[in-house]
């Protein structure tokens, strides 16, 4: 269940929610339901603000990521998917993967809005932008958050990474670079190149 703070926040209601830590909430409490989007495991507010993937939600999202003197850390965590130690670059390089709608409907990579999930993997390695965000490995094969915007096409988010200095060279657990999973993933796909061209 979403708490009320994550409500006052993603609903830009920030002084609600400074009230909601001044009282103890916690900034980082998970839940799988964040208004019509449903994830396959729990996420921080700041990993819904993050999976929402809405124009209107850079206030939010700033506000998420700002220092909060009442709140129990002084920011919202970097892993916003615990569960697997997805970070907040991990989620927005694998989105729209792992997400439906609250009707249960899949949400679809066509009707995904991938400009907007750009302009927020720019507005996060703002705040995340050392080695150990860029290059951090999640619990899905060690993989960094360039090979998983390689496994899913994620053009826009892969870009943003390599211009922010994110190791190329990193091999997962599967042994592969993210180049090499582009081409095991895409094949000749007209993404590929697209891909290969931050990936190389």
């Amino acid at each position: 269940i979403e708490t009320p703070f994550n409500v006052a926040v993603r609903r830009n209601a920030f002084k609600l929610a400074d009230y909601f830590l001044s009282k103890g909430a916690s900034i980082n409490a998970t839940s799988t339901k964040s208004s019509l989007i449903v994830s396959s495991h729990p996420l921080t507010g700041l990993g819904h603000i993050i999976a929402l993937n809405a124009r209107y939600s850079f206030d939010a999202l700033r506000y998420m990521l700002s220092p909060h003197a009442d709140a129990e850390s002084e920011t919202a965590d970097f892993i916003v998917d615990p569960a697997r130690g997805l970070t907040a670059l991990h989620l927005c390089a694998q989105l729209p993967n792992m997400l439906t709608y609250a009707s249960g409907e899949q949400l679809s990579p066509a009707d995904f809005d991938w400009e907007t999930n750009r302009s927020i993997a720019h507005e996060l390695l703002v705040w995340y932008q050392e080695p150990r965000h860029l290059n951090h490995r999640c619990s899905l094969q060690g993989k960094t958050a360039l090979h998983l915007a390689a496994e899913n096409g994620n053009v826009g988010v892969a870009e943003e990474l390599a211009k922010a200095g994110a190791d190329k060279s990193i091999v997962c657990e599967m042994g592969e670079t993210p180049a090499h999973i582009a081409r095991r993933v895409f094949g000749q796909n007209q993404i590929l190149r697209k891909l290969l061209d931050w990936l190389e």
